[in-house]
């Protein structure tokens, strides 16, 4: 048995912790908005693929309306949740902090800026500070934050102190937004900025003063701020409003990014080359595309999918392919 990551001395028995907190993914991901623990549809983005899981009370009857993948059927894995990485005395501060928090949402949010009036600065620096770091630490989306920063955070985290950190964020808000939009959980990193996107929240972690100044990108976005508007724990946290407009621009921008990286044009043309010596003519990917969309959605992104879609369109070319395949 491991030692539990955070206090790094008990061993890590706690089962089913979640890393972003249930009461905020169960806004993103509760099927048939439910907002029930063990009724998540969610889907988790790879590099090209999209890997979907469901909660433990969703019936086969639902599961089979995304796909036909049998093993998706039966898995009752939660990408949600992790065994065996904390112990139960962790697991329970990072309750603490939560059950804390989650009174933000009853917030009238009728202003630019908010005052945070529901927790202490400190309870709700510390939330944030433990969400994040969690992600990290368990490299829940294969990111983490360089070593210094993440435990400057898990020492705050594990001693439910703040006083003279110099680490400071920015949180954004957008009342409504899951109304009109989907919404997700995205994190990532570079150097001692962090970004983290969740529901209809956005917070940007600066580690330093200097860190604040510097510009980084992530996603396209340079971050730089006014220390004196930031939050860091020593007084009440401000939440900025976001328009609508604003966060769906945001939100449009790194899913788009992420379209991008997929590049099925470049890894069809690469495929074709290996088989045929050439690249894919436009109108087979169009087909080979339009194929693509027509499985469960549950397994549309998939390999598989990928795999036997092109196979079909092939098939139905003979004229130009002169190739057999062997059925299955």
């Amino acid at each position: 048995m491991c030692k539990c990551l955070l206090c790094q001395e008990r061993e890590a028995t706690k089962k089913g912790s979640h890393i972003i907190p249930s009461f905020m993914m169960k806004r993103i991901n509760s099927i048939d908005g439910r907002n029930e623990r063990d009724h998540e549809l969610g889907f988790s983005i790879g590099l090209g693929t999209v890997e979907t899981y469901f909660g433990r009370d969703i019936y086969e009857e639902r599961r089979r309306e995304f796909t036909d993948d049998e093993s998706r059927i039966e898995d009752r894995t939660n990408l949600d949740v992790m065994d065996n990485v904390f112990c139960p005395d962790c697991e329970r501060l990072f309750s603490k902090y939560e059950n804390r928090y989650c009174t933000t949402y009853g917030l009238p949010f009728d202003k630019d800026l908010e005052s945070n009036t529901m927790v202490t600065a400190a309870d709700a620096a510390l939330f944030w500070y433990s969400v994040i770091w969690r992600v990290s630490a368990t490299e829940h989306n294969d990111v983490k934050l360089n070593s210094v920063f993440e435990e400057k955070l898990r020492r705050a985290v594990l001693h439910e102190n703040v006083n003279g950190m110099d680490v400071y964020y920015s949180l954004n808000y957008c009342k409504n937004y899951r109304e009109d939009n989907p919404t997700f959980e995205f994190f990532d990193c570079n150097e001692d900025v962090a970004m983290l996107i969740v529901d209809e929240f956005m917070i940007v972690l600066f580690n330093g003063k200097e860190a604040t100044q510097s510009g980084k990108e992530i996603w396209k976005m340079a971050f730089k701020c006014d220390v004196a508007k930031l939050n860091n724990g020593s007084k009440p946290e401000e939440i900025a409003i976001f328009p609508k407009v604003v966060f769906k621009q945001i939100n449009d921008s790194i899913l788009f990014q992420l379209v991008r990286r997929i590049d099925f044009k470049g890894k069809f043309n690469a495929m074709h080359r290996h088989l045929f010596g050439s690249d894919m003519p436009d109108f087979i990917y169009q087909e080979v595309m339009d194929e693509i969309q027509r499985a469960k959605l549950g397994d549309r992104f998939t390999v598989l999918n990928y795999s036997l879609s092109m196979k079909r369109v092939i098939q139905a070319h003979p004229e130009m392919y002169k190739v057999h395949f062997l059925e299955s």
